[in-house]
């Protein structure tokens, strides 16, 4: 069982852990980068993902999803952004803008990520978003999960999508003003499509599987290709839809 594994094991039925339920984390974790470990937030225990994720403890008794789907999609997600990891090991961004997926790898510790998992919502029209406050006032960025079913369909990106999505957001990655994003589903095709967060989501989530990538438009891989490259590779976005219409193709994320 890996070490991440054996610390959820410890977990009781709540989140408000009179003691650590594992391994706490020292005193300059955030300055060295330490995780798989345990810090004391707001009252409750919340564990150090291994790639900086602050996951509250309650985030692990959910009923949507198990603690194993959890950790699995922050380490997907930290796949899709690894700079260096291969395509047919998981990886993305080495292939689309390695330069990207290291600064968004780095933001995940800098801009304090911490994911966050409130009382469900049935009437919630969304599956998470940002918030850039907790509770106590202090400025974090928070990845809260909301009416999260929504977005784990098999045929979408899943629980690692979301999770990927939420954190570029955090990661500021936007091009899109908020409104305009929050309403995506609304946007005309052609509109849709120069969402970065959604093309990075798309291109990541799609691109590398035979049946899906014809859901990737060639301007969602544009958008990402771009994005802090002086003279981005347009051979990268080959073979991709080149149609622009008003037409949303079956199965196409819009969350």
């Amino acid at each position: 069982m890996s070490t991440a594994g054996v610390l959820l094991s410890l977990l009781f039925a709540s989140s408000a852990f009179a003691s650590a339920p594992g391994p706490v984390c020292p005193a300059d974790w955030e300055k060295s980068r330490t995780g798989n470990c345990w810090i004391r937030e707001n009252k409750s225990w919340s564990f150090v993902h291994r790639h900086g994720w602050v996951v509250a403890g309650r985030c692990f008794t959910d009923t949507r999803f198990s603690q194993s789907d959890l950790l699995t999609a922050l380490e997907v997600a930290w796949r899709k952004m690894d700079p260096e990891l291969a395509v047919s090991a998981g990886g993305c961004l080495s292939e689309f803008n390695p330069k990207w997926g290291r600064e968004l790898q780095d933001a995940v510790w800098s801009r304090r990520m911490r994911v966050r998992c409130p009382t469900y919502n049935s009437e919630s029209r969304i599956c998470a978003h940002r918030s850039e406050r907790d509770s106590y006032g202090r400025v974090y960025n928070l990845l809260v999960v909301d009416n999260v079913q929504r977005c784990m369909d098999s045929d979408g990106s899943g629980l690692a999508g979301v999770m990927f999505h939420e954190s570029l957001h955090a990661a500021h990655a936007d091009n899109y003003a908020t409104a305009k994003h929050n309403k995506a589903w609304e946007l005309p095709q052609f509109q849709f499509v120069g969402d970065r967060i959604y093309a990075a989501e798309a291109v990541c989530f799609f691109a590398h599987d035979p049946k899906q990538r014809p859901l990737v438009n060639f301007l969602q891989c544009k958008r990402v290709i771009e994005h802090h490259v002086l003279e981005p590779d347009l051979a990268l976005c080959k073979d991709f839809d080149l149609s622009f219409t008003d037409h949303r193709a079956p199965g196409f994320i819009k969350h």
